[in-house]
């Protein structure tokens, strides 16, 4: 039985959302970042996740660690959508915007 990683992804990165963009004298970045959890609260290790910049079509791809923390640093500013799979869940995807 497929169990769904969307309401946690999602959670997780509106929590992301939450935080401000880190700006610098040359660009204006930002991050986002989280943790991937079940419905039990036990992190998932290992999730595939992707981000594309929906303007420019340039993405990244990253998976949850030990902790189940993801992080994609330094984005440009923009408009994203991330999208999350793991074995034996459906897959999770969310558009953030700016």
């Amino acid at each position: 039985m497929h169990r769904s990683l969307s309401n946690l992804f999602l959670v997780s990165i509106l929590s992301s959302l939450l935080h401000p963009p880190v700006a610098t004298a040359q660009a204006p970045t930002g991050e986002i970042a989280g943790t991937i959890a079940d419905s039990s609260g036990a992190v998932i290790v290992g999730v595939e996740l992707k981000v594309v910049n929906r303007s420019t079509g340039v993405s990244r791809a990253a998976r949850t660690n030990e902790a189940g923390f993801y992080s994609f640093p330094a984005l440009p500013a923009g408009t994203y959508e991330v999208t999350a799979q793991q074995s034996g869940f459906r897959r999770a995807s969310l558009a953030t915007s700016r």
